[in-house]
């Protein structure tokens, strides 16, 4: 009969009902680096008591992972394991506000109750995989700045939701999270937003064109748009979670903007009509799968010469040609996986060479215009040396300010 168990300091997964029944299983101690503790991985562990510690590091606890004879205390009747919910309850107030001393809640942990509001602080930093689901009655959400992810179906079916304010602190919105919130979701030309954030599509959607103020696409938020052809995504976008464009097999012309900082895993996985690529150099992570499957895929620009690269052959497709700068993760990713390299100049770009052909002219212009005019689908090889009023944004002034100069010289 288990009694004990060691962990070592690589453990990172616990998977689902790993130790359930192991009734004779007393506290065990988590590694600091574990992210994971899976669903009823404790389950029928009686003899497990108070002071399990759970380290920092763990961002997600699944669907009633302990047993309520662990929890650290049962305030308002929620089973509370260290800093983190297991499960919660409606038995006394409808109303929750989340206690700031708690930094994560757990899959599944109020999902069916009848609450009617949740107050979440920022002291809470996950919100778990359909923590809220079927909350049937839920009309309010208040999150808190701090907050750093809100899981897949973390809200999904509550019908009543009024739209949240989702805080500048959020980096991942997880697929379905608001699933079915008919009353949060506002739908502009086949877009579904929940304020700063894209959460779901129409699948027949053609062309989307982000509205200005959008900071994250969710997780498989336009996941499977088979006749989507085309993206705007505005300056001012952080973050496209996982999956977010995979499976667009039509898409052919996406402009990332300076301002994207991530792309998640497989976010344009098997966009197989997609041809080239720029990378932003404010982006700062690519993960694994990103541009797997991308048989079209012939040239992939990155600007940041420290982005950080998932060490994976799938994450780019191997058909693409990698540019970047001599030095750069660009370039040993290359020499990893055996793809071609092509050096980009370390020399500073000619302000209006959109071309990236070494000298800023009249042919700069005409591309540009045609840029801006969405003609035939043109891209920039170097967009930031059109940006001539150094606003971050490129539009008409840009280009009068281009043909000023041209004059001038």
């Amino acid at each position: 009969m288990l009694t004990s168990v060691t962990f070592p300091d690589t453990l990172y997964y616990i998977g689902n009902y790993a130790f359930s029944s192991c009734r004779a299983l007393t506290n065990p101690v988590f590694p600091e680096g574990l992210q994971y503790i899976g669903d009823f991985a404790f389950e029928y562990c009686d003899a497990l008591t108070e002071g399990i510690i759970i380290p920092d590091s763990v961002t997600e606890i699944g669907d009633s992972a302990f047993p309520s004879g662990a929890a650290k205390s049962t305030i308002y009747n929620y089973v509370i394991v260290d800093d983190w919910i297991i499960y919660g309850s409606s038995v006394y107030y409808n109303d929750v506000e989340i206690n700031s001393n708690i930094r994560g809640i757990a899959d599944n942990a109020f999902d069916t109750l009848t609450v009617t509001s949740v107050t979440i602080p920022g002291e809470v930093k996950y919100i778990g995989k359909s923590a809220f689901e079927n909350c049937n009655e839920l009309t309010d959400v208040t999150l808190g700045e701090g907050i750093i992810s809100i899981n897949d179906c973390a809200f999904s079916d509550c019908e009543k939701l009024n739209t949240p304010k989702i805080p500048d602190s959020v980096i991942n919105v997880g697929a379905d999270a608001f699933k079915n919130c008919v009353s949060a979701i506002e739908n502009i030309d086949g877009i579904g937003y929940v304020d700063s954030w894209v959460v779901q599509s129409d699948s027949s959607v053609t062309t989307a064109a982000v509205r200005s103020g959008t900071r994250g696409i969710s997780e498989a938020a336009l996941y499977g748009c088979t006749e989507l052809t085309s993206v705007g995504l505005p300056e001012g976008l952080c973050f496209i979670n996982p999956e977010a464009f995979e499976a667009c097999l039509s898409l052919k012309s996406i402009k990332l903007p300076d301002s994207l900082l991530t792309i998640d895993t497989a976010a344009f996985a098997y966009c197989t009509a997609l041809e080239e690529i720029n990378i932003p150099k404010n982006t700062v992570y690519m993960d694994y799968g990103a541009f797997a499957m991308c048989d079209s895929l012939k040239k992939i620009t990155i600007t940041n010469p420290e982005c950080i690269i998932c060490q994976s052959a799938d994450t780019i497709a191997d058909s693409a040609v990698i540019y970047g700068y001599t030095g750069s993760t660009a370039e040993e990713y290359a020499k990893m996986f055996n793809r071609t390299f092509v050096a980009l100049s370390n020399t500073a770009p000619v302000r209006g060479d959109v071309n990236a052909d070494g000298v800023f002219d009249v042919a700069d212009l005409i591309l540009f215009q045609k840029w801006l005019l969405d003609i035939d689908n043109i891209t920039l090889d170097n967009p930031s040396a059109a940006d001539m009023t150094a606003d971050n944004q490129l539009n008409v002034f840009d280009l009068c300010a281009m043909r000023i100069e041209l004059i001038g010289n």
